[in-house]
């Protein structure tokens, strides 16, 4: 009976050790479980941040897109109108040139008209400072 009861009490002594660490354990574990839920509440903070921070950029892009599209529309509508003002502008230059070479025409024409005029004048003059004969006048 001595020996059951000292194996008793080695039983119960090897069970309050076994208790002992399983208590340290459990000690351990609650640590590490209070400290894993603070990493997780503030992973859960950070988290929440930067959706915040998400949600604004993405505001933010669809804001640049939106400016970007209205500026490729007015850069559209700038290079037609410099075209247009280009063509306008050919056009132009043409009708200059052609106007130019008209007046040159024009100019010529009226030197030669005046030239024309200062011919008949001279024979007019020279008619009317001519003594006049019978042969001049049948002649005239």
């Amino acid at each position: 009976m001595e020996q059951e009861s000292a194996r008793g009490q080695q039983r119960q002594a090897a069970q309050q050790a076994t208790l002992a660490q399983q208590e340290a354990r459990l000690s351990q574990l609650d640590a590490e479980n209070e400290r894993l839920r603070q990493t997780a509440q503030g992973a859960q903070t950070e988290l929440g941040n930067v959706r915040g921070e998400r949600d604004q950029l993405t505001y933010q892009v669809k804001e640049l897109s939106a400016v970007r599209d209205e500026l490729d529309r007015r850069l559209e509508t700038a290079q037609q109108a410099l075209t247009e003002a280009k063509m306008a502008a050919a056009t132009a230059q043409k009708q200059a040139e052609m106007i130019a070479q008209q007046l040159v025409s024009a100019e010529a024409k009226v030197e030669k008209a005046d030239q024309e005029k200062l011919g008949l004048i001279q024979t007019l003059a020279e008619r009317d400072t001519r003594p006049v004969t019978s042969q001049t006048a049948k002649t005239e």
